[in-house]
């Protein structure tokens, strides 16, 4: 296992608690926003890493989440210049998690690619066995 490999509960053999309940409490969290003031700053370096972020892996990886977060920078900075603070922070806020679950879904499937290759080479490592075990015989 890698670092990165999230620890979990286990309830059976495939369903993972923990990650399922950290989802779950950051979006009950999201909406607990508070009247917080968003600047240009800040959703300047949302959008920034917005566009980083189109110019990687991840954009490939989770395109639905990519789109969620440019129609919400583009609502919060709406929302930010007809003065409605609590709508623009409540957007900043959910964008944020969008950026974490679109980095998760490329990380799954940065795992998955590489959990399909290992058995690939397990199948081919089963197949040379066999060869080999019955040249033997």
């Amino acid at each position: 296992m890698t670092k990165n490999t999230i620890k979990s509960f286990h309830l059976g053999h495939k369903f993972r608690l923990k990650p399922l309940f950290s989802l779950v409490l950051l979006l009950s969290v999201a909406g607990c926003t508070q009247n917080v003031k968003v600047d240009t700053t800040e959703l300047n370096a949302l959008n920034a890493r917005y566009e980083q972020m189109r110019n990687s892996e991840i954009a490939d990886s989770a395109p639905v989440e990519m789109k969620f977060i440019g129609e919400k920078l583009e609502r919060a900075f709406q929302a930010m210049n007809s003065r409605d603070n609590k709508t623009a922070a409540n957007l900043a806020e959910q964008i944020e998690l969008d950026f974490q679950v679109a980095e998760t879904r490329a990380m799954v499937n940065r795992l998955n690619d590489e959990l399909l290759d290992a058995r690939e080479k397990v199948l081919e490592a089963e197949v040379l066995l066999d060869d080999l075990t019955e040249q033997l015989q």
